[in-house]
């Protein structure tokens, strides 16, 4: 079978980082052949691709005034590569990609919904609005499937009108590494001159509404005048010292110097496994990467009660709800001054239930599974 995933872009994300997974856990199966096609950029996930012998190659759509051109050019490109199925993975790549596999001829074509809902406050383009409106009434006609990534994302895409005769879920799926070093032996630790018996803190994801880092800062800050061994870390997309937003929110905490925005990090794995405590205060989410990773790394987690994000952490982790700095900082606080064991206890359940519930190789089979099943149809 040749499968044809098409993406918006290859920049890291969620999306595209389980992509990856996905077509790295396959590449020892004969039956399953995958290429990639980027509607823009091929970023630092393509070359990392082409480096596996995937082919992958980027269209370089940079303006909607190109789109029409575009889009015969990539209906022109599936007919070449003649795809059994064709995977789009998000909204933009859902609507062209689904479009081109049509012209082509594609009968089977997988859409993938990777958001639970949008709203205004979460900062998303207002194109993105419009385009899932369009998807929603293209649905009957277009796709074969649907692919939710997380339980609480099919309910309001299919009451805005998707197709509910052809939605499944299926999670994303993580590599579980190898047990981590003692925490004075990891580098962030090092690179960021943390005392011993420093005790980090830290958030991960894009600098976003979404993300709602202004409420983790206020939590922190509470967190900061009781535990004062406390330090913060926040890495991701323009979370640094240049937004001046974020920068003084950080300074009125009086605590600025145990704080460190990070920015975008490569090491991101790495990251992850110096902390001590993982926090997602997101007020929306699908199906959250960044908390399954960090529990992979054996990182006990506070999250807020958005997407999937309960579902994951189970009972290795505390839920909150959303918007709410007290009710985070005081489960941080409840996190922050429990004895080490009960920590490290947490941490190795939470990897336990990514072992057991969210592997890459489980979640790859029913990929497959899906593969097949259509193949039949």
């Amino acid at each position: 079978m040749r499968i044809l995933h098409i993406m918006p872009d290859l920049n890291p994300g969620g999306a595209e980082l389980m992509m990856k997974r996905l077509i790295e856990e396959h590449l020892g199966d004969p039956r399953l052949e995958h290429r990639v096609i980027s509607l823009r950029g091929l970023g630092a996930v393509g070359p990392a691709l082409q480096a596996l012998d995937v082919h992958v190659e980027a269209l370089d759509l940079k303006s909607t005034l190109r789109l029409p051109a575009k889009l015969l050019q990539l209906a022109r490109r599936i007919r070449i590569v003649k795809p059994d199925i064709v995977q789009t993975w998000m909204y933009h790549s859902d609507l062209i990609g689904g479009l081109a596999a049509r012209l082509a001829g594609v009968r089977r074509i997988i859409w993938g919904v990777r958001v639970a809902d949008i709203s205004p406050d979460m900062g998303v383009a207002r194109n993105t609005f419009w385009i899932r409106r369009v998807c929603a009434r293209l649905s009957r006609h277009v796709p074969t499937r649907i692919v939710y990534v997380c339980h609480s994302a099919r309910p309001p895409h299919e009451r805005l009108g998707y197709d509910p005769g052809k939605g499944l879920v299926i999670p994303n799926g993580y590599v579980v590494p190898p047990e981590g070093a003692e925490p004075g032996e990891r580098p962030l630790r090092r690179e960021l001159g943390l005392p011993p018996g420093a005790l980090l803190i830290g958030s991960a994801g894009r600098n976003s509404p979404q993300k709602d880092y202004h409420g983790f800062v206020a939590a922190a800050a509470i967190v900061a005048a009781q535990v004062p061994e406390a330090h913060f870390a926040i890495m991701g997309r323009e979370v640094d010292w240049d937004d001046p937003e974020l920068a003084r929110r950080v300074r009125e905490t009086g605590h600025a110097e145990r704080f460190h925005l990070l920015g975008e990090r490569r090491d991101i794995g790495d990251c992850l496994a110096a902390l001590d405590i993982f926090c997602l205060n997101s007020i929306q989410e699908g199906f959250p990467n960044v908390v399954a990773e960090a529990m992979a790394a054996g990182i006990p987690c506070v999250v807020t009660d958005v997407g999937d994000a309960a579902l994951l952490v189970g009972d290795t982790g505390t839920v909150i709800e959303p918007r709410q700095p007290a009710q985070l900082a005081a489960a941080l606080l409840a996190l922050a001054t429990a004895e080490a064991p009960q920590r490290r206890d947490l941490g190795r359940r939470a990897r336990r239930r990514i072992e057991e519930h969210f592997s890459i190789a489980a979640v790859a089979e029913q990929f497959a599974g899906l593969y097949r099943d259509l193949m039949r149809s």
